[in-house]
């Protein structure tokens, strides 16, 4: 064996090597083929879940158009939509609605007693002594104040104090 001999046996090594390692993209051994076969798939994957989101996009925002709007009323499940329509109440001659807004004088809700007593306010010219955030016995006595008025119009108030009598004799049983 020749010195040149080792010399060849080296190169043709290093040679091998040069083209094994020249094919790779990356040190992971993926030949260029399918490196770029599996990054095309990864776009492509991109591409649709874009597509996918896009289009639940549009189909939520065509359904959400289809969705009923709830409607102002005094028995409405949405609190916005009962104050608009004790607002509302403040522009109608109406005596339905007159006795719907003494009615909310007894409710649960401050902002809905509050409404009311300003609604009925633009109606009437007057509160009646009614303080929306008063202690419940003013209250109490600023609502009986409001079913004389409307009995005095000439207004049905038995449903009304009806109410009114059953709501006194829960908070006796309470006490």
């Amino acid at each position: 064996m020749a010195p040149g001999d080792i010399v060849d046996i080296g190169s043709e090594i290093a040679s091998v090597w040069s083209n094994q390692l020249s094919g790779l993209p990356n040190s992971v051994g993926v030949s260029l083929d399918a490196y770029s076969c599996c990054m095309m798939q990864g776009r492509r994957r991109q591409i649709v879940s874009g597509m996918f989101v896009v289009g639940i996009s549009i189909v939520v925002g065509l359904v959400s158009g289809c969705i009923p709007a709830s409607k102002p009323g005094f028995d409405s499940p949405a609190p916005s939509k009962r104050l608009d329509a004790i607002v509302d109440a403040s522009g109608l001659e109406d005596n339905e609605s007159l006795v719907r807004l003494v009615e909310k004088l007894r409710s649960a809700v401050p902002a809905e007693r509050m409404f009311a007593i300003r609604s009925l306010e633009i109606r009437t010219g007057s509160t009646l002594g009614y303080h929306h955030a008063g202690h419940d016995w003013e209250r109490i006595e600023a609502f009986g104040r409001w079913i004389e008025y409307l009995e005095a119009q000439g207004i049905e108030t038995s449903l009304l104090v009806e109410d009114q009598v059953d709501e006194v004799v829960q908070a006796e049983d309470d006490d």
